[in-house]
C-alpha cells in the first residue's frame, strides 16, 4: 500500500501535558514531510470500547493510505503486543488490546504484524510511553515507505473486545447504549437497517430506555422540545437518544451498556 503521508493520532491523553507533542516530534524527526493530524485526544482514559468506536467512525474519511495511530493502552509495558495492521485501504498502529475490533470486523481479511524489530523503535524504549517510543516511530517509518512485514512477524488474529450486537425478535429489537458522546447523546448499537427491517409493516414503534418511552423520531436535534427526549438516526446510521441542548446521559443517569428496546406498537401517542 502506498502511504498518503497523513498520520492521525487518537489517544486518551487529553489536552494537558506534552504527550501528543512528543509523538509528533518523533514522527517529524523521522519524516519531516508527514502530515500529522490530531483525530482526538479526548477518549476517556483506558476506555478501549470508546477507542474502538472512535476509530471505526473516523478512519474512512481520510485519504487511502492514511496511517492511523491509536494509543489507548492500559496494558502499556505489559504482555500485550504492539501491532501494525493493513485493513481495507488504511494502515493502523496500535496495541493489540481490542482497539481495532470494529475496524477489522469491517475489513476482513486483514494483514497484521507484531512489532518486534527494535531498530524501528526509539532507543531506549520506556515501559510507560510506547506511544512515543514504539507507535510514533513505526508510523513514521511506514509513512516513509517501509513495508508492513519489515516491521515484525505476521500474526493471524488480533485480540478483540466483545462488541454487543442487537437481538431481533418478531416485534422488537433489543440493543444497548454503545457510546456517550461529548454532548451526552446516547448512541446505541441499533442501526438504521435494523429499524427498517422491524418497521416493514408499520412505522408505529415505541423506544424504551430505562424508565422512559419515546414514540416519535426527529430528523434533527432542534426539533426536540427542551424537556423531552428525542430519538433520531445519527450521522453514522445509528439510533441515538438525545435532548435538545442538554445531556441525555446526565439528565437520565445513563451510561454505556444501558439496555434499549424498540418495539412495534399500535399506539399513536405523542412523546411522553
Amino acid at each position: 500500500m502506498k502511504p498518503s503521508g497523513v498520520i492521525t493520532l487518537s489517544t486518551d491523553f487529553g489536552t494537558d501535558g506534552t504527550f501528543s507533542a512528543c509523538m509528533k516530534g518523533v514522527i517529524l524527526e523521522i519524516n519531516p514531510n508527514a502530515n500529522v493530524v490530531d483525530s482526538t485526544h479526548a477518549i476517556k482514559p483506558y476506555d478501549i470500547n470508546a477507542a474502538a468506536y472512535s476509530i471505526a467512525t473516523s478512519y474512512c474519511y481520510f485519504p487511502a493510505g492514511t496511517i492511523h495511530v491509536i494509543v489507548v493502552d492500559p496494558g502499556v509495558g505489559g504482555a500485550r503486543d504492539a501491532v501494525a495492521v493493513e485493513a481495507g485501504d488504511y494502515l493502523f498502529v496500535a496495541p493489540n488490546n481490542g482497539v481495532l475490533s470494529e475496524v477489522i470486523s469491517e475489513n476482513t481479511p486483514y494483514d497484521a504484524v507484531r512489532l518486534d524489530v527494535p531498530s524501528f523503535f526509539r532507543d531506549p524504549v520506556s515501559n510507560t510511553f510506547h506511544g512515543r517510543d514504539v507507535f510514533a516511530p513505526v508510523a513514521a517509518h511506514l509513512s516513509n515507505g517501509i513495508g508492513l512485514t519489515e516491521l515484525g512477524s505476521r500474526i493471524l488474529r488480533l485480540n478483540r473486545i466483545d462488541i454487543a450486537v442487537p437481538t431481533v425478535e418478531e416485534n422488537c429489537i433489543r440493543g444497548e447504549v454503545k457510546y456517550v458522546d461529548a454532548f451526552g447523546n446516547l448512541i446505541t448499537n441499533i442501526t438504521n437497517e435494523f429499524l427498517n427491517e422491524l418497521c416493514r409493516s408499520t412505522s408505529l414503534i415505541e423506544i424504551r430506555i430505562k424508565d422512559h418511552v419515546i414514540y416519535q423520531f426527529s430528523d434533527y436535534y432542534e426539533q426536540g422540545k427542551p424537556d423531552a427526549l428525542i430519538a433520531l438516526i445519527n450521522s453514522n446510521g445509528l439510533l441515538e437518544i438525545a435532548f435538545n441542548r442538554s445531556s441525555a446521559a446526565q439528565v437520565l443517569g445513563i451510561a454505556e451498556r444501558c439496555p434499549i428496546v424498540v418495539t412495534l406498537t399500535t399506539k399513536r401517542n405523542e412523546q411522553r
